[in-house]
């Protein structure tokens, strides 16, 4: 997944320990899930028309100043799911939200096939990636605003939450028992001298 392999080098250069590494890649995996349930449902409630349907059949629409054009055809192959809101958007804004709470905003490149795209900044990834989407003719621009908007709050919530704080390694736990058993022994050996005495 692109946002993944993008938070794995933007961590790299800020040299965290592993223990942080791992934090961060879980809150961006957590909150990229957690923006596709979002976008699922949201795209199933409002069934929303893609672009190409729009433009084929303006005709059928309602509104007389719109006129059909049966042979427009976007640039990307359209997905067989409804319009809004977009996933790219809120999977780039959950993915930039987590980053810049975590992580040094930086410039970097990504390599997505044979492309190469360099960025300023997280952020300016995000909304490229939104406008990608716009630009190649199947969504509108109200669904990559709305995408990017949820998905900056969904990365937000995922920053907030306490779940991926630290889990003590095995040898601690071990000394733990360790130290409240030799407590407990001490203290039945005190009250078996006060018991005798």
């Amino acid at each position: 997944m692109t946002w993944i392999r993008i938070g794995v080098d933007v961590i790299a250069d800020d040299h965290l320990t592993t223990l942080n590494n791992a934090r961060v890649l879980a809150k961006l995996s957590t909150a990229i899930a957690d923006s596709f349930i979002s976008v699922w449902d949201t795209k199933y409630e409002y069934s929303f028309w893609r672009p190409i349907t729009a433009i084929r059949e303006a005709a059928t629409d309602g509104n007389d100043d719109t006129e059909a054009d049966a042979s427009w055809s976007p640039l990307f192959g359209t997905p067989n799911h409804p319009s809004y809101s977009s996933a790219h958007s809120i999977q780039s804004g959950a993915a930039a939200a987590v980053l810049l709470g975590l992580v040094s905003d930086q410039a970097f490149c990504n390599t997505i096939g044979t492309d190469m795209r360099c960025f300023t900044g997280l952020a300016q990834a995000a909304q490229d990636a939104a406008d990608s989407r716009l630009w190649g003719g199947i969504h509108w621009r109200f669904d990559n605003e709305a995408g990017l908007a949820a998905g900056g709050d969904i990365g937000r919530f995922a920053l907030a939450q306490d779940a991926f704080n630290g889990v003590p390694e095995p040898a601690s736990w071990a000394l733990m028992i360790a130290g409240f058993g030799l407590a407990g022994a001490a203290m039945r050996r005190r009250a078996l001298r006060v018991a005798f005495v």
